[in-house]
């Protein structure tokens, strides 16, 4: 087997808690000494989506960084922590599962560890959507 065949077999490893931070830093700021995090006013512009994506990659870090359990939220607590009624984020947190950015475990909903390449897409497509208007 040549190389070029090895690396299509290749899986990329989760984000690092670095690259969650860039792709979160427009939208909030974390603190994982604190276990803290404060949405900046981006956020609320932002499309549901990243609105949703945001806190869950922040849990993520949290769980990577040994600050938290467990990454997964419940959709309600979810909808509550991002200003969104459950009505308008649950479908999205759906949409996210069937895209396979997230996975429900139980109850609750995380990011798919092993998906950074669908998550730098979400993101520069709100990044392009902004541009755009």
């Amino acid at each position: 087997m040549g190389n070029k065949e090895f690396d299509q077999f290749m899986v990329r490893e989760e984000l690092s808690i670095g690259e969650i931070e860039n792709l979160v830093t427009p939208y909030a700021d974390f603190d994982l000494e604190e276990g803290s995090m404060s949405l900046r006013e981006e956020f609320y512009e932002a499309e549901t989506r990243i609105q949703l994506l945001v806190p869950l990659l922040v849990l993520r870090a949290f769980e990577q960084d040994g600050k938290a359990d467990s990454a997964a939220i419940g959709p309600v607590d979810l909808a509550e922590l991002t200003d969104n009624s459950v009505g308008e984020a649950y479908p999205v947190i759906r949409e996210l599962e069937q895209a396979g950015i997230l996975e429900n475990v139980g109850k609750e909903y995380r990011v798919v560890p092993d998906k950074p390449d669908q998550i730098h897409t979400e993101f520069n497509s709100d990044t392009q959507a902004e541009v755009a208007h």
